[in-house]
């Protein structure tokens, strides 16, 4: 159910320039080229929720980008080593 704009302004805060909607394949293929990385430190490093992330690594790796996974504990860390 809508939630009526002026119960928005009232109830909730502004989040200042929001997060970004996309997140540069070349620059997430260069990075994972130098070291692993979870995918909450990728998110955080470009701005962006862990979602966003994830879904770019998956449309990577089925276009053939060979991104590995490890398990380190509790973590994944996702790198390319070529």
């Amino acid at each position: 159910m809508p939630i009526p704009i002026e119960e928005i302004k009232e109830k909730g805060k502004p989040i200042e320039g929001g997060r970004a909607k996309k997140v540069d394949d070349e620059k997430l293929i260069e990075l994972l080229k130098q070291q692993a990385y979870t995918i909450a430190e990728l998110a955080e490093l470009f701005g962006c929720a862990k979602g966003t992330v994830f879904g770019h690594i998956a449309k990577l790796r089925k276009q053939g980008v060979p991104i590995q996974v490890f398990k380190v504990g509790k973590e994944y860390y996702y790198t390319i080593e070529e």
